[in-house]
């Protein structure tokens, strides 16, 4: 995003900008994580974005459709508990 450059430890060259690219190429999901339903795929993206202006909120996050496919989230209540 536009102000990637601004931060700084970019701007600084200790998070070297061309480096990070190459280390993190979003294209690869697929692959790294082949059990992912393309709904949890595209979930995941917009969770990861990198402009903060474009990333999606947690609110729209649990609206996403991706919690409309098998297997559903289950009630809090009917998680298992561990001792503290």
């Amino acid at each position: 995003w536009p102000a990637l450059g601004t931060l700084p430890l970019v701007r600084s060259g200790a998070v070297p900008l061309a480096r990070l690219q190459q280390q993190h190429r979003l294209n690869e999901l697929p692959s790294r994580l082949p059990a992912l339903s393309p709904r949890g795929r595209d979930l995941l993206l917009h969770m990861l974005t990198y402009d903060p202006e474009k990333r999606t909120s947690a609110r729209d996050a649990m609206k996403h459709a991706y919690f409309d496919e098998s297997p559903f989230p289950k009630e809090d209540d009917l998680m298992p508990t561990f001792p503290t």
